[in-house]
């Protein structure tokens, strides 16, 4: 987790843009707002595996496009709703929706759709852990750091 404290910004910036995510999500940040962005960021990472295609091509592009498509959600349950929809169409569809359920019933969940960056980023390495022990996965879980990995970028 301190890996990427040692990062210079300029090369985390760098590496950061481009990535698929930071491509097809960042537009969202200002509509969100980012409570509500780092849950969608966090638990559209959490299922970013065993993909009909490249995640660059197939699946960050997707939810792109069907976010543009429902606007900003309300509330947790209205944002869960959207997500579901297009998990339904995707591989291993029980399987994700089994995750991202378990996401947002947790008190993590609601934690951070109305946290600051400044107190995401103070509590950057309890929020792994809690993400962790949320999913049943340890935190060096490949979906676990990507998740993190994913949110991270965007503060």
């Amino acid at each position: 987790m301190n890996l990427f404290a040692r990062i210079p910004i300029g090369v985390w910036n760098k590496i950061v843009m481009d990535e698929p995510e930071w491509q097809h999500m960042s537009g969202f940040l200002g509509k969100y707002g980012f409570g509500r962005f780092s849950v969608l960021m966090v638990s559209v990472s959490l299922n970013d595996y065993q993909l009909k295609g490249r995640a660059e091509t197939v699946y960050w592009p997707r939810i792109r496009e069907m976010l543009e498509k429902k606007g900003v959600p309300n509330s947790l349950e209205e944002m869960e709703r959207m997500l579901v929809e297009f998990y339904k169409g995707e591989r291993l569809a029980g399987q994700k929706i089994k995750r991202l359920n378990r996401f947002f019933s947790s008190s993590l969940v609601k934690n951070l759709w109305n946290r600051t960056p400044d107190e995401v980023a103070k509590d950057f390495s309890q929020i792994w852990l809690r993400l962790s022990e949320t999913m049943g996965q340890k935190p060096s879980d490949k979906t676990i750091a990507f998740a993190m990995k994913a949110s991270a970028s965007f503060y």
